[in-house]
Formats: structure tokens, C-alpha cells, sequence
């Protein structure tokens, strides 16, 4: 190997204990030096900053933990503040919304306020696109 060489490392990020140790089997019978890591944060932890190389990733880890967030922020909500959110994502004005519930729309501009900080959002379409990921709305397909 060349000192160029030496230096790279395959990093190897995977839930699962057998696929992280069967990728390091197969990358290091063809030479190449190899870190396997349980998830992305022990990465990070353990990252040795002057390391060139590569990452090999399950994705879905990344889609699992991504959903996992948005379903715990969801969780955050009070009961109205998810009846709002469904209104809402459904494309019903603050007025209408408000009408549905029997409550004044000031009222519901406070609670849609309060949703969309606690889920991190800044627009609408952010919001519908997190409801759709959660299965709180049906999408339409052609």
C-alpha cells in the first residue's frame, strides 16, 4: 500500500452487528483498512479528524431515525393542537378550522403558531409534507 493508501479508512455505519461485521470481512480481504460504527453519532464521536475516506451507510437508518423525530415532535402536540394540524393540512383556512371546531380564529391562529414551532417547520408545505411521512393524510396518486 502506498501512504496515501494508509491513510483512508472505509467507515462502516450499520445497525446491524452482522452486517458491520461481514462488510468489514469483505472490505479488509481486499485491503482496505476499515471502522465499523454502530450508528452516526458514535461515528462522530470516534471520527479521527485526519482520516480521509469513505462512509458506507444503511440509509434506512437515516429514514427511520428522520421519522422517529418527526413522530415524537407529533407526540409533543396537545389534543388541539392536532385537531388544528389535521385542518390544516387538509387545506382548510384558520377561519374554517375554526368554524370545524367551534372556536374563534385567533384562537386557532395561537394553537397553529404553537404546532408549527414544535414541529420545526416554517411553511405549510414543510407541514403537509411531515403529515404525509406520519400517515396523518392520504396522499393522491395518478
Amino acid at each position: 500500500m502506498t501512504p496515501d493508501q494508509d491513510a483512508q479508512k472505509v467507515f462502516v455505519i450499520d445497525d446491524d452487528a452482522d452486517v458491520r461485521d461481514s462488510l468489514k470481512w469483505l472490505l479488509e480481504s481486499v485491503g482496505l483498512s476499515v471502522d465499523t460504527f454502530e450508528n452516526a453519532l458514535e461515528f462522530i464521536d470516534q471520527y479521527p479528524g485526519n482520516t480521509s475516506g469513505c462512509i458506507v451507510m444503511d440509509v434506512r437508518m437515516a429514514r427511520q431515525s428522520a421519522q422517529s423525530r418527526m413522530q415524537e415532535r407529533y407526540n409533543s402536540l396537545t389534543r388541539r393542537e392536532k385537531q388544528v394540524m389535521g385542518l390544516i393540512v387538509k387545506g382548510l383556512s384558520n377561519q374554517e378550522a375554526a368554524d370545524e371546531l367551534g372556536i374563534n380564529r385567533k384562537t386557532v391562529e395561537g394553537h397553529r403558531a404553537h404546532m408549527m414551532a414544535k414541529m420545526k417547520v416554517d411553511s405549510l408545505a414543510e407541514l403537509v409534507q411531515i403529515a404525509i411521512a406520519l400517515e396523518l393524510v392520504e396522499t393522491v396518486e395518478s
